[in-house]
């Protein structure tokens, strides 16, 4: 209604007639007279000077004519490419994933039975370090992608972060490693040993993550290494120089070529999220976030 109204004081301050506005809408004059009544009420401002010389505007009318100019010709766009969108018959989603994600485990089973339901959307997919999905997504490389909590602290309140999953945190060491062959390895065994994380700048948080649960494990701040990034550090770890901190969703850790040691106390679990920009206008994203009705395998 609203709408309807604007239209009549634009048209209204364009011809300065009533009459006119009323034959252009098939209706009649006291009809249109009511409406820009009704809005001048609303806004509680007049918009016209009426007289016996015609119709002028006044000064507040001058400034809300200008404005609902800008304002009609934005909505105007905006509902074009809306309509545009909504009859779209194919599209693509671009998903970027954590690289160490096990993305076959974890999020296999919900892509196939969006893919059922949805035949006509093909997936792009896309492997990044921390600060190659924050940056693809800012970029508008990605309209969605999935990473952990801590990483995504520093992201604008533009970016949409919605938590997924909890992935309780592990210490990983290759049979490399000295302590491989000990029959019983606690974390506690590791406290004069490296422990290897991306650096800040690659992943926010991880190293003070990494710090709570050895100090509620009795190691203090512990030994840490920084290495450019996740895969840096699991490639220390698979060299035998030291302990990596991983989570049950990374890929590749479960075989006999490592030990998994589980924290015996520790205050929080790794939350996976997704997220994605608020002005993506990609009609097939908020399908594909609401969707879901497969739980995620990050157990």
């Amino acid at each position: 209604m609203l709408t309807e109204k604007i239209e009549i004081f634009l048209e209204v301050a364009e011809s300065l007639c009533f009459s006119e506005v009323a034959k252009k809408r098939y209706t009649t004059q006291p009809t249109i007279s009511r409406q820009i009544g009704a809005l001048e009420e609303e806004w509680g401002i007049p918009l016209f000077v009426r007289s016996n010389k015609g119709l002028r505007l006044t000064p507040e009318g001058s400034v809300m004519l200008r404005c609902c100019r800008k304002m009609y010709q934005q909505c105007e766009s905006a509902l074009r490419t809306a309509r545009e969108l909504k009859f779209e018959k194919n599209g693509r989603l671009r998903l970027g994933f954590l690289e160490v994600l096990d993305v076959e485990r974890i999020f296999m089973p919900y892509l196939r039975e969006f893919s059922a339901a949805y035949p006509e959307v093909e997936f792009s997919v896309f492997c990044e370090s921390f600060s190659g999905l924050r940056r693809g997504l800012i970029r508008d490389q990605f309209d969605i992608i999935y990473t952990f909590d801590f990483d995504m602290q520093s992201m604008s309140e533009e970016i949409v972060i919605n938590r997924i999953g909890e992935l309780p945190p592990l210490f990983v060491i290759s049979k490399y490693h000295p302590l491989f062959t000990k029959e019983h390895i606690t974390i506690a065994d590791c406290k004069d040993e490296y422990f290897y994380l991306p650096e800040e700048k690659d992943s926010p948080g991880r190293t003070a993550d990494l710090q709570r649960i050895l100090r509620a494990n009795g190691i203090g701040s512990g030994k840490i290494r920084l290495v450019p990034n996740l895969d840096s550090a699991l490639m220390q770890m698979r060299m035998g120089k030291g302990i990596a901190m991983a989570d049950n969703g990374t890929k590749g850790i479960w075989n006999q070529d490592y030990r998994i040691m589980k924290p015996e106390k520790q205050n929080d679990s790794i939350g996976l999220v997704s997220g994605w920009k608020k002005d993506n206008l990609n009609p097939f994203l908020p399908l594909f976030v609401n969707h879901q009705t497969v739980e995620l395998q990050v157990k």
